[in-house]
């Protein structure tokens, strides 16, 4: 089977830790802050993703 582009993965990237509440990185309810990680990350992302 093929794939369309947008369904294949580009890059990835391993961080040390895990997201979390005390960085900022997650809500109260367990969910990311996808605005938030984007910001912190950009530099990482931006890297990988071109």
């Amino acid at each position: 089977h093929g794939f369309n582009p947008y369904e294949t993965v580009m890059g990835i990237a391993l961080l040390p830790h895990e997201f979390t509440m005390e960085a900022g990185e997650m809500t109260e309810t367990l969910k990311m802050k996808r605005f938030e990680i984007h910001k912190k990350y950009k530099e990482g992302i931006d890297r990988i993703c071109g």
